[in-house]
């Protein structure tokens, strides 16, 4: 199994042997590119769909299936401590008691 946020950074050798792929969402256009010169000609209309897949959903391609399929994996229990940060609550909170000066001067040393 290879997992990576970054298809486009693996070696074309270990991708050569590789069956089946679960492809989640890919903004990335290098990364779409080159799902999509691993994939067959004939299925190329659904990996089209990489950059608008939702959280959880995923392309299910190979001889692991008859036909590409797009699914929705499972929610994994019990949930990891790794979720996305809620960048709205965390923005309207108040500053925390930070000593910038004292920091500035840190990294000042540093450089």
């Amino acid at each position: 199994m290879i997992v990576s946020q970054r298809p486009s950074e693996i070696s074309d050798t270990i991708f050569s042997q590789c069956n089946n792929f679960v492809v989640m969402r890919l903004t990335n256009p290098a990364d779409q590119n080159y799902v999509n010169r691993l994939l067959p000609d004939a299925i190329g209309s659904v990996t089209d769909s990489l950059p608008s897949l939702e959280a959880r959903e995923a392309i299910l391609i190979g001889d692991a299936v008859n036909m590409p399929s797009v699914i929705r994996v499972d929610k994994v229990s019990p949930k990891p401590h790794s979720d996305d940060v809620k960048v709205l609550h965390e923005w309207r909170k108040d500053w925390h008691d930070v000593a910038f000066g004292k920091l500035v001067r840190r990294m000042q040393k540093i450089s």
